[in-house]
């Protein structure tokens, strides 16, 4: 999730702003997320739903102003970096 934080932080589509991952980064961007799927799937898909618990009640509350990336919302974004770099295919067989 802190990858994603940051990634969305670094890449505005508004300002047209993409950062782009040396391949050793995308590398470990891809073990990290094939790590969580392969050691414990429903773990991992427990994680997420609970981070999206937190982000509706963060979304909600009307004094923040401000809106984030949903858990899967950033999830996406993981998988998009990954498939740039390796491939659809690829991202989804680790999927």
């Amino acid at each position: 999730m802190k990858i994603a934080d940051e990634h969305a932080k670094q890449n505005d589509p508004s300002k047209g702003i993409i950062k782009l991952y040396s391949d050793e980064e995308i590398y470990h961007i891809a073990k990290l997320y094939y790590k969580c799927y392969d050691e414990n799937p429903v773990g991992f898909q427990k994680y997420v739903y609970e981070k999206h618990k937190e982000w509706e009640k963060a979304f909600i509350d009307v004094l923040t102003g401000k809106t984030k990336l949903t858990p899967w919302m950033k999830v996406y974004a993981l998988k998009d970096i990954i498939s740039y770099k390796y491939g659809i295919p690829f991202t989804e067989i680790i999927s």
